[in-house]
């Protein structure tokens, strides 16, 4: 993949992603989607990275209608992941490197 190439060049200490909130529910329910958002989120925890991901309502930061988007932020080591400086009243949501498919 593309990204992790990117990664691998850049190296950047932290990654922030933005994406429908769909993509991550079919992921974690075995749907069509499932392999491609492992794979996704497996070009960063196999180079190290931390991740937390955390659906927001855009709603809650100005946004004129009700729209969820995942959030995912991406940090080596030694860089923390957090999303405490937010509007939202939601602790994020770790995820789980274990619920990735492994070849």
């Amino acid at each position: 993949m593309e990204l992790g190439r990117l990664l691998d060049i850049a190296k950047p200490r932290v990654v922030t992603l933005e994406q429908t909130a769909g993509l991550m529910r079919l992921g974690y329910r075995g749907g069509r989607h499932s392999n491609s958002f492992d794979q996704f989120i497996n070009q960063f925890t196999s180079r190290g990275y931390n991740i937390a991901l955390k659906i927001f309502n855009m709603a809650e930061f100005g946004l004129p209608q009700h729209r969820k988007r995942l959030i995912i932020i991406a940090s080596c080591p030694g860089e923390p992941v957090s999303f405490s400086r937010t509007n939202s009243r939601k602790a994020p949501q770790e995820y789980k490197p274990s619920t990735l498919h492994q070849r």
